[in-house]
């Protein structure tokens, strides 16, 4: 995966592709290969994905790139993803959970920094300036993602419900993907001879819940 992002940075991409890959993990270069005769061809627009980031974001307009990729964020990613996990798991234990840097006051302020400091040195410049103050053991740690072990859960527990679904599920049935391909990722992903999680991940689920909506 790094390996790839490290392409994705020096490869000759519009931004609009570079940020569609740097959060997708690169997936749209696998789509390809993984599409079944009822996605092949031309049945799927592979580009509209990073058209419409471009338009959201005046990508080339000369507007600053950055402020426009943070702005996204805010309004798709933040309230469509982020935020939706944070409640679902709080509610999950009975978790009330506050989001700081979310309050209205902090948000405006936010707003009116210009992007080049936001990004210096190393990123989050201001917020590692009050860290200094109050916690200095904390204020060069690194980022930790909002994630789970997808990885070791299909190696492991989920191992026999990613086989299941390769065998039977409606993607596969219907054309949607190729079953065999993604059988030879998910023998690559379990033997330990890569991470393709980010794709397994996604066609699994997409695979339950089409499944459900067929049995419904």
């Amino acid at each position: 995966a790094r390996a790839r992002r490290l392409i994705d940075v020096v490869e000759p991409s519009s931004a609009a592709e570079r940020h569609l890959d740097w959060v997708t993990g690169g997936r749209r270069h696998a789509r390809a290969g993984l599409y079944g005769p009822a996605l092949a061809g031309g049945a799927v627009d592979r580009g509209a994905i990073a058209r419409s980031i471009a338009e959201a974001t005046d990508a080339g307009s000369g507007r600053c790139v950055a402020a426009a990729f943070m702005r996204l964020d805010q309004g798709s990613w933040l309230q469509d993803d982020i935020l939706p996990k944070a409640d679902r798991a709080g509610m999950l234990v009975s978790l009330e959970l506050r989001t700081p840097y979310l309050h209205r006051e902090l948000a405006e302020f936010a707003a009116t920094v210009a992007p080049e400091v936001h990004l210096a040195g190393g990123g989050k410049r201001l917020l590692r300036r009050v860290l200094d103050e109050v916690a200095p053991e904390l204020a060069q740690r690194r980022k930790r993602p909002f994630a789970v072990p997808l990885a070791q859960w299909l190696r492991g527990p989920l191992r026999p419900l990613l086989d299941e679904h390769t065998s039977s599920s409606s993607v596969y049935r219907e054309g949607l993907f190729d079953r065999e391909q993604v059988r030879r990722l998910g023998a690559r992903h379990v033997s330990g001879a890569a991470d393709e999680s980010a794709v397994l991940w996604p066609l699994l689920t997409l695979g339950l819940w089409l499944d459900g909506r067929r049995a419904a």
